[in-house]
């Protein structure tokens, strides 16, 4: 049987990520797993069980995805909040789908409307007001203009300039994520062109506050002291978990 050399993975109560994880692997490895159970007389998963755990995969992966995507810690991630939530509303016809997609709009039922994520999403490049609707763009540039006549009055040296905001927003096309993957890079390109918008993103595009990076590090630590490594001194420890 010519399959990659895997092996199972468990799932951790206290990340969810890893109950897909599991499910993914087993997906994947179905044809090792169904005759090694055979071999051992273990009776395998039904056929619908099969199924399910392939619908439930196939469910779960754009949030896992998107989980990924919002938790990075070398790029902006504030304004990917509104863009990935958009997205992750098309779901299947699954019922578990249906009930996942419920069960996300009632925890989210107007994030297109919260403030801080609107002009982080609208000050994205790559977003802008792509997402949003008629009512939802010209609230946005409401924000945006209202920003611009705030930090004018902060900084004497930046003249208030309303056309910015329009010629930002709502001309030309949103930048590639392929030539843009980093917003920052666009602006430090672009700041000249757009003056009084640059003001204000350099204010707002910034990262989702979470719990992964510390999570992550303690989980790491954890790994590294152990009864056996008790002599570690801390700094050995702290290029250990840096790395």
């Amino acid at each position: 049987m010519d399959l990659p050399q895997l092996k199972l993975i468990q799932d951790v109560e206290t990340r969810w990520s890893t109950e897909y994880a599991m499910l993914d692997r087993l997906v994947s490895l179905r044809e090792a797993v169904a005759a090694e159970l055979s071999a051992s007389n273990v009776d395998s998963l039904l056929q619908l069980e099969w199924k399910l755990a392939s619908g439930l995969v196939e469910v779960m992966k754009p949030f896992t995805d998107a989980t990924k995507e919002c938790c990075g810690n070398n790029y902006p991630t504030a304004s990917m909040v509104i863009p990935t939530i958009h997205c992750l509303e098309f779901g299947t016809g699954v019922p578990f789908a249906r009930y996942l997609l419920k069960t996300f709009r009632s925890r989210f039922p107007m994030y297109k409307m919260d403030d801080v994520n609107v002009l982080c999403t609208m000050l994205d490049p790559r977003y802008k007001v792509v997402v949003f609707n008629d009512y939802e763009t010209q609230h946005a540039v409401n924000l945006l203009k209202r920003e611009i006549k705030v930090k004018s009055t902060e900084v004497a040296k930046t003249p208030y300039k309303t056309q910015d905001t329009l010629k930002f927003g709502l001309s030309g096309s949103t930048a590639s994520s392929k030539a843009f993957s980093n917003p920052y890079a666009w602006w430090k390109e672009h700041q000249e062109c757009f003056p009084s918008v640059a003001q204000v993103a350099l204010r707002y595009l910034s990262l989702s506050a979470t719990q992964v990076a510390s999570e992550r590090v303690f989980s790491t630590a954890g790994n590294i002291i152990t009864n056996r490594r008790e002599l570690l001194l801390p700094h050995h420890v702290e290029q250990l978990t840096s790395s």
